[in-house]
């Protein structure tokens, strides 16, 4: 991999080049600031484009359901592999570092998956878009609690965003309930909307406490309720 820092005069010109090669591919937003620490905008969404508007001096990363803009772009650092980008990094005005990654989607066969490899990267899963069984996307895999011992997945954290209008709130759902749908390159599960309106959420700080001393009785809290949808505790 190469990395260069682009002049602002080829920016526009630039990704207008290399929207071919981001054809469908998924994108990843981590904004590094010296005042708010890192935190993600986006993870491993469909990318639709990228471009720079030189008359508003911004650039936009268009995703699906999320439009992230960078307003008055101070530098512009493009790590390119062959003839595409494996990463972006963009020096936002106020200093922070907005690095934008490229994924490819998701590759399983729909039909046949006798040769496909039964093992996946964890970052493969996070961002992973979530379908209930109308085939409406409820929101995406934000994280995964795995079992220190066993190494077995417990749960999967699910934010549903502007779906359920909750704000920073957060779904842990037992894996077992999830099913892989390669035609829609996103896991299903068996809930509607009023299903997962009820069910247990919990901000940043208390997700912290699933595996603490206190993890049973979340865990009899979760899958009690989950307990009707096939899932099974894992102590």
């Amino acid at each position: 991999m190469t990395t260069r820092t682009l002049k602002k005069s080829d920016w526009q010109s630039y990704f207008d080049r290399m929207g071919g090669a981001l054809e469908g591919k998924r994108a990843s937003v981590e904004i590094t600031s010296p005042t708010l620490g890192d935190q993600w905008a986006a993870k491993r969404l469909p990318l639709f484009g990228i471009a720079y508007d030189p008359k508003d001096d911004l650039i936009e990363v268009a995703m699906e359901g999320v439009e992230h803009l960078v307003h008055h772009p101070q530098a512009v650092m493009v790590e390119e592999q062959g003839a595409g980008i494996a990463s972006l990094e963009i020096v936002a005005q106020d200093g922070a570092r907005e690095i934008v990654m490229f994924h490819d989607p998701l590759m399983l066969q729909a039909t046949d998956t006798s040769d496909v490899h039964p093992l996946i990267l964890a970052n493969r899963v996070t961002g992973t878009p979530v379908f209930n069984k109308a085939g409406e996307r409820i929101g995406h895999i934000d994280d995964l609690s795995i079992n220190r011992i066993s190494g077995q997945i417990v749960y999967v954290i699910m934010s549903f965003g502007g779906f359920l209008g909750i704000g920073e709130k957060f779904h842990p759902l037992p894996w077992s309930i999830l099913d892989y749908d390669p035609e829609q390159d996103g896991y299903v599960v068996p809930l509607d909307k009023g299903a997962l309106e009820a069910a247990p959420t919990y901000d940043r700080y208390e997700l912290a406490e699933l595996g603490g001393p206190s993890h049973q009785t979340y865990g009899e809290q979760i899958f009690g309720y989950y307990g009707p949808y096939g899932s099974v505790p894992y102590w």
